[in-house]
This record gives C-alpha cells, sequence and structure tokens, in this order.
C-alpha cells in the first residue's frame, strides 16, 4: 500500500484516478451519539500519525506512546500479564455465549494489541474514504487485501474516537 495515496485519502478524500488494488473496498458503519464529526476527526489523526511514524523504521512501544495522539493512549487498556490474560479468559469462558460476545465487542485495547494488527506483516486493510451521514452515523470504506480480513483494530479506533458501535456492511 501507497502510504502517500493513503495520507492524501484520509486528508482529502477520494479522487476519480484512485482505484482499488487489493480485494475490494469494505463498507462499515460507525454509530455515534451525536459526535460522528468529532469521531471521524479523531480516528483520522491517529490514522496519520500512525501512517506517518510507522513509514521508515517501526517504532518501539515506549515511542509509540510518544507519538499518538494523548487522548488514544490514554483511551487504551494496560498490557495484562500473561497470568492477568488466563484469569481474564477462564472468566470469559464461564458466561453464557451473549454475555461473552457483548464483552467481547466492547472490550477496551491495550496499545500494544493495536499495533500489532497494523504492523506491516498484519494489516489486513487502508483507508479509502468516509462520510458523514448524520451527527449518529458515519460510513467508512477500507480497501482490504484478503478476504476474510482482521478489521477487530479499525473497530477498536473508531471506539476509542468516540464512537458507540462499529458494524460491517454485509
Amino acid at each position: 500500500m501507497n502510504e502517500v495515496s493513503e495520507l492524501r485519502r484520509i486528508e482529502y478524500g477520494v479522487t476519480a484516478d484512485d482505484n482499488p488494488r487489493k480485494l475490494g473496498l469494505v463498507t462499515f458503519h460507525i454509530i455515534c451519539s451525536g459526535n460522528s464529526e468529532t469521531v471521524l476527526l479523531k480516528a483520522k489523526e491517529v490514522l496519520k500519525n500512525f501512517i506517518i511514524s510507522s513509514s521508515e523504521q517501526w517504532p518501539t512501544a515506549e515511542q509509540w506512546r510518544n507519538l499518538l495522539p494523548k487522548w488514544f493512549v490514554n483511551e487504551c487498556a494496560e498490557e495484562k500479564t500473561k497470568e492477568e490474560m488466563e484469569k481474564y479468559l477462564e472468566n470469559l469462558r464461564k458466561l453464557p455465549s451473549d454475555e461473552r460476545e457483548q464483552i467481547i465487542e466492547n472490550i477496551r485495547w491495550s496499545l500494544e494489541n493495536w499495533l500489532y494488527w497494523l504492523a506491516p506483516s498484519e494489516r489486513q486493510w487502508f483507508w479509502w474514504d468516509a462520510e458523514i451521514v448524520d451527527e449518529n452515523l458515519l460510513h467508512i470504506v477500507v480497501e482490504v487485501k484478503e478476504w476474510p480480513f482482521a478489521w477487530k483494530a479499525l473497530a477498536w479506533l473508531f471506539r476509542a474516537s468516540g464512537a458507540v458501535r462499529v458494524i460491517p456492511e454485509e
């Protein structure tokens, strides 16, 4: 993926010369609570900083904490130890499936987990376009390079930015 093209689309949107090069485009409905413009601006801020900071050498976890917006870093959960994660998963497995799914959908990601899924070897989606439908709804379009693709890091980006829910279009 060309970082310059992705940054241009984040900043200015799609032009007539843009053509998806990967598998295709996928649209997401970003549900907001009266703050769709703010959610979009915040998500773009994080993604622009991420793309600029990762274009040469991959920063360390501590460097990322200083490169990404403070508000985003603060929204991320603290990294769990192996023991804490095992206990968390053990408790999660005991819950009924509907409760478990609800918790998983609303979990706060650690910065390290989010960055893992955006590393060059793992990243499967790239910004294509966005539209503010109204104060409660955004449509985000991403270019994907495989199907199915890991999109929960995208969902965390928008939830950390203030969205209520992220729903892929079927």
